[in-house]
């Protein structure tokens, strides 16, 4: 059996090579122990450093006695483990690193099991690293705590240095100087920063509790895609505001319009109403008629006098002022309770549907009053039509003027419900806050 004194240089070369890497494995394992504060398993792996170091400090010198023609200046005591050493057989060395190794190699794969089924303080702040979003920690005096990779970059990004003192890096980001290309930009109660890259950022600022000491804490977001598409909303909600106001003013001509048809028209239905009188009265004059047609010719006068007496008003701008005069120039008296909405578009739409109730009311009721009740209810706001006419006697089939109202309400975000009975009324349930015309 060949012994280590008795081995070629190859083989000893090879043993101390092996032996090296068993003394930097052992130091890895005792660091990867203590990082993951099992200091029990230092109970194997030290052994493992202390004979794998002892073998390599014997290879070692056993190469310098042989390469000083076995002159050395040792002490007797490690002279005499050298002896010892190389007196031991190769193959039983080649066997010690084969069990050395082995026991390195499991106890690698123990830590890396371990790592991966537990949370160690290097995993947290791996986790952290990892992070999209850039977080920084820091005592109250700016001490840092912890910052993370994606923190680091968006400080050099804004800053041009690296983070050193929490404090100062807060105060630079709220107030202080930033790169050429970066600026500040609030949107409501929201500060971000923009980067000469497009990016959008948003810093939050907190206090966190550990125990007894108190942690700022700062985090950072790319809030690139929120910010465009806050940005566009609020573009595309002055543009729709522009649209509403236009609206508003072609609305009112068109009321203005619509209610000058309508007096122009009652006033040929009263122009041809007086005419059918007059002939009543001569009629009545010639024959003598009877009290009912003495009464009914007298009500068609009080109504004929009564729109006579009510002239057209001009330049009316409102559409409640306008279609409440136009009613009234017609007969028809509009009483409402509660307050009737002004922001647009519901004030066209609640108009609109007066306008066509008063429509009905004359053509078909053969009323003279329509009530208008208004009420609001969380986030809408309801109002109801009703007229004293004469009431349907079937179901209502909406055409004209009532689908037209249907259209109108529900594009722009409203419902509508026609009742038959016991009575007619249309309700319109117009949710509160600004809204976008039907077109």
């Amino acid at each position: 059996m060949t012994i280590f004194a008795e081995c070629d240089g190859t083989q000893r070369i090879i043993i101390g090579i092996i032996s090296i890497f068993l003394v930097f494995g052992a130091i890895q394992l005792i660091n990867a122990s203590t990082v993951q504060k099992r200091y029990g398993r230092l109970v194997l792996t030290i052994p493992v450093l202390l004979c794998s170091f002892l073998m390599m400090e014997c290879v070692l010198e056993y190469e310098e006695f042989l390469y000083n023609n076995e002159i050395t200046d040792m002490s007797p005591g490690k002279f005499e483990i050298l002896e010892t050493f190389s007196e031991i057989p190769y193959i039983t060395l080649v066997f010690l690193c084969i069990i050395y190794m082995a026991a390195e190699i499991g106890e690698f794969m123990n830590i890396i099991y371990w790592g991966n089924h537990h949370i160690s303080p290097i995993s947290v702040k791996e986790a952290i690293d990892n992070m999209p979003a850039g977080v920084c920690s820091f005592r109250p005096d700016g001490r840092l705590l912890l910052v993370n990779r994606a923190m680091e970059r968006f400080g050099r990004k804004v800053t041009g240095d690296v983070i050193t003192d929490g404090v100062g890096f807060e105060r630079c980001l709220a107030c202080g100087a930033l790169m050429p290309g970066c600026s500040r930009v609030e949107l409501g109660d929201k500060q971000f920063i923009l980067t000469d890259d497009g990016c959008a950022y948003s810093v939050q600022a907190q206090y966190v509790k550990d125990g007894n000491d108190v942690i700022r804490l700062l985090t950072v977001s790319d809030m690139t895609e929120e910010y465009k598409k806050h940005t566009d909303l609020l573009e595309f909600q002055d543009k729709v505001r522009e649209l509403n106001e236009k609206l508003t003013k072609y609305n009112s001509e068109i009321v203005a319009l619509t209610s000058d048809r309508e007096v122009l028209n009652a006033k040929v239905k009263i122009h041809d109403e007086m005419g059918s009188g007059l002939l009543a009265i001569k009629h009545y004059l010639k024959t003598g008629g009877t009290v009912e047609e003495r009464e009914n010719i007298i009500e068609r006068l009080r109504r004929n006098i009564a729109f006579l007496q009510h002239a057209p008003q001009e330049n009316v701008i409102d559409e409640y002022s306008l279609m409440i005069g136009t009613a009234g120039e017609l007969g028809v008296s509009i009483e409402v309770e509660g307050e009737l909405p002004q922001e647009e578009p519901m004030k066209h739409i609640v108009a609109t549907a007066i306008h066509e109730c008063l429509t009905n009311t004359l053509r078909h009721a053969k009323g003279d009053r329509i009530s208008v009740y208004v009420s609001e209810s969380g986030d809408e706001v309801e109002v109801t039509l009703k007229n004293n006419g004469i009431q349907p006697e079937e179901e209502i089939v909406e055409r004209g003027g009532l689908a037209s109202l249907r259209t109108l309400t529900e594009k722009s975000g409203g419902k509508m419900t026609v009742l038959s009975v016991p009575e007619f009324a249309v309700v319109l349930s117009l949710p509160k806050g600004e809204l976008i015309y039907g077109i």
